[in-house]
């Protein structure tokens, strides 16, 4: 069936490294995930999974290793829904094997989506997860006339495979040469990825958007700043002199005109030093890069 989509294409910049660094303890995958108020039915959401694949051909690739670089290949394989048995996030991407770089799995009441990050970003896959959903409980309740996901404009399947870094890279602007502070670093025993352990924690949207517009902030820069007060508080007394630093990740997509489904983000990496007596405020430091 001709998609109108490549038969192959080149990874997009962001994705280049992903096929370097994976493995079976790094996996580079990433999960998200739609708790329902029902129990998920296998058969219902294969039959939706089928249909959103329609719509997203894109992710009908397997990754190959060319003489010089790696590239997605257009595959007919079905994407079967799995009921969930193997650990979150658990590696998909595994070199010389040709099958699809993500995974639809269901556990009760929740549709997960898992994706190796060579194939998509945070806002690709959620795109696509809204789709499933929304094709999943149109088919589960074909009674109930519910609204359908409104797209502002038709978007071709050109936009969708998109390289924007390659679009929009602009080597003219001036890199920020300021040496940094060396952050502070986590010890710990590094767990083999069998051996993770998970922890869920269910918050109110509502009751953490009241109190990020009551500091006048967004969420992302409320809970930026609560994981860097808890790492704070981890830091042994001599090193609290050093930065503790985290990399956010941005979605380019609302800074340029880009609907590529393919990966198109930036990181601002953001350190702050806390002062040793906690009653002051410590010394902030911003600073940002994109990739």
């Amino acid at each position: 069936m001709d998609t109108g989509y490549s038969k192959w294409r080149k990874l997009d910049n962001a994705a280049l490294a992903f096929p370097l660094v994976t493995g079976k303890n790094d996996t580079r995958v990433f999960r998200f995930y739609c708790q329902l108020k029902e129990e998920v039915n296998g058969e219902i959401l294969q039959a939706a999974l089928d249909q959103t694949m329609e719509k997203y051909p894109l992710f009908q690739a397997v990754l190959r290793k060319g003489l010089f670089w790696f590239y997605l290949e257009h595959r007919d394989i079905r994407a079967v829904v799995k009921l969930e048995t193997e650990p979150p996030c658990s590696r998909l991407y595994i070199p010389d094997k040709k099958s699809l770089l993500f995974q639809v799995s269901y556990d009760k009441n929740r549709i997960n989506f898992e994706v190796f990050h060579a194939l998509t970003d945070g806002t690709g896959a959620m795109h696509f997860l809204q789709e499933l959903v929304q094709d999943y409980l149109i088919l589960a309740h074909p009674q109930a006339d519910l609204p359908q996901i409104e797209h502002a404009e038709e978007i071709t399947h050109g936009d969708k495979e998109e390289d924007s870094f390659s679009q929009y890279y602009s080597s003219d602007i001036p890199k920020d040469k300021e040496k940094k502070k060396a952050a502070v670093k986590l010890k710990g025993e590094k767990l083999v990825h069998s051996d993770m352990h998970i922890t869920e924690v269910a918050l109110s949207v509502k009751d953490i958007h009241r109190k990020a517009r009551s500091c006048g902030v967004s969420i992302t820069v409320l809970l930026t700043a609560m994981m860097l007060c808890s790492i704070r508080e981890e830091i042994p007394k001599n090193q609290q002199k050093r930065p503790v630093a985290l990399m956010i990740p941005v979605n380019l997509r609302n800074y340029f005109p880009s609907q590529s489904m393919t990966n198109f983000f930036g990181w601002i990496e953001v350190g702050y030093i806390f002062s040793d007596d906690r009653s002051q405020s410590g010394k902030q430091e911003h600073y940002g890069s994109l990739f």
